[in-house]
């Protein structure tokens, strides 16, 4: 697939625009992957397949699921190896019931107006004694507005509709380092200067597929002028984030680990 299939929804990792954002959403990858060495594992959510690609380095084999085509034939169309499948959930084959020995799902709890059933399914594909490995961002920190974001979690909300469907959850939080601080401080400010066009709120009642059709446009505009405001955020690293149970009121992201 030639084209960009940025809508906003998933992130493009050759794009030089979210590079900082790239990196956050790494940290969640690259703390499973040694941790996950042989295991089969299913993605649920892949968006464009850097996540993925990234597991298949160590784990026995992903099977990396999106509802999304233009994301799944990007994802095709630049990572690929002989342990990594991507598959759009509606014509491929759908992922097998206690299948896998892990199960990720990262950025993708937030874009759901009812989760309960999502989450049973997840749970559902994971043999006995599995995981299931959770990001969303973390409603206290959450750096603005996402029109894909249906509802984001405060730490003990996650806490409690997890534990609810699994035997044993831990939650820890993703908390980025000074560089990406300053990257969030700047994208915050930039955000602001376009909201201010539109003090009253207006936009809410607008109707979503005409939010759609300029939000590409935004979030990248908002990240140009947040770039030269912040230089370091070109060069904020996924090891740069800390990943721990303490300070989760802090944290920009919260990591559930769930136990079937």
């Amino acid at each position: 697939m030639s084209g960009d299939p940025f809508t906003g929804e998933f992130l493009i990792e050759t794009d030089a625009r979210f590079a900082a954002d790239i990196a956050q959403h790494l940290v969640p990858y690259l703390y499973c992957a040694p941790r996950l060495a042989g295991a089969r594992v299913a993605e649920i959510g892949c968006g464009s397949g850097y996540g993925a690609a990234r597991l298949a380095a160590s784990v026995g084999q992903v099977d990396a699921f999106d509802q999304n085509p233009r994301a799944i034939a990007w994802a095709r169309a630049h990572y690929r190896a002989a342990n990594l499948r991507y598959l759009h959930e509606g014509t491929d084959p759908s992922p097998s019931p206690a299948g896998y020995d892990a199960v990720v799902c990262f950025q993708v709890l937030e874009h759901l107006e009812r989760p309960e059933p999502f989450l049973e399914r997840l749970r559902e594909l994971l043999r006995p004694g599995g995981t299931l490995f959770l990001t969303t961002p973390n409603r206290v920190t959450s750096a603005g507005e996402n029109i894909y974001h249906l509802h984001e979690y405060e730490p003990e909300e996650l806490a409690t509709l997890l534990r609810a469907r699994f035997a044993a959850v831990t939650l820890l939080g993703i908390t980025g380092g000074e560089g990406f601080r300053a990257y969030q401080t700047a994208r915050r400010a930039a955000m602001q200067r376009y909201l201010r066009w539109d003090p009253l709120g207006m936009r809410r009642l607008v109707p979503r597929r005409w939010l759609a059709a300029v939000y590409p446009r935004l979030a990248r505009a908002v990240r140009e002028r947040a770039r030269p405001q912040a230089v370091v955020a070109s060069v904020v690293r996924p090891e740069e984030f800390r990943v721990a149970a303490e300070g989760l009121a802090a944290a920009d992201d919260l990591f559930a680990l769930c136990v079937r």
